[in-house]
């Protein structure tokens, strides 16, 4: 894993490289794997609660692709359950169990203060 790299993306401000480091945050986020379609949906919320534009899902798909090319995530076809019969063909995405990877994630700026506003939002009145 090279971290300067890694760094690059955590801190990268527009461009793939944005795409790229908000792919990883919302994985490390949303438990380490989402399906692509509900990836897309999590980045709009992640920036839209940060106030940035979210990336389209083309922008999102090209991401993915280019992290997994690098070893950042897993790529693996299947079928999402849905509300029809047949379900939904997509790839469930996972950001790679790496020691070095979560580290800098969990302390990445963007990260803490997402958590910082989520915190403020379902804070209870009272609550130690």
């Amino acid at each position: 894993m090279d971290v300067e790299e890694l760094r690059g993306l955590l801190s990268a401000s527009r461009g793939i490289e944005k795409v790229m480091g908000d792919v990883l945050r919302a994985l490390y986020l949303f438990s380490g794997a989402l399906w692509l379609p509900e990836l897309v949906l999590e980045l709009e919320g992640l920036n839209a609660t940060l106030g940035d534009i979210a990336p389209s899902s083309d922008e999102v798909e090209d991401a993915v692709k280019r992290l997994a090319r690098k070893g950042y995530v897993t790529l693996r076809p299947g079928i999402r359950a849905t509300m029809s019969a047949e379900g939904q063909r997509t790839v469930l995405v996972s950001i790679v169990r790496d020691s070095d990877l979560l580290k800098e994630v969990s302390m990445d700026p963007r990260v803490i203060r997402y958590r910082r506003v989520w915190e403020e939002v379902f804070r209870v009145e009272g609550a130690t």
